[in-house]
């Protein structure tokens, strides 16, 4: 009853912990850096700080939180087959 998500980017702890919280699996794994490496996507929170990987992000605040709800959809739908 494992789980795993691999995530073309490094996600910001909360967004991590997130998708571990609501996954439909006992344990769930995040790996960052699969299948390319698009940057840092920090949580929302993350966006309110001046940081550096706020500043390095190329996207919008909000995409991290998108990422794992997509994420844990995928997941809820493995986990039903």
């Amino acid at each position: 009853n494992i789980g795993f998500a691999f995530i073309p980017y490094e996600p910001f702890d909360t967004n991590g912990m997130f998708i571990k919280e609501h996954s439909p699996y006992e344990m769930t794994f995040i790996l960052g850096y699969a299948n390319g490496y698009y940057n840092y996507v920090p949580s929302k929170l993350g966006f309110d700080y001046s940081c550096y990987e706020r500043n390095q992000c190329k996207h919008e605040p909000g995409t991290g939180e998108q990422v794992a709800d997509s994420i844990l959809d995928m997941l809820q739908e493995m986990h039903k087959n």
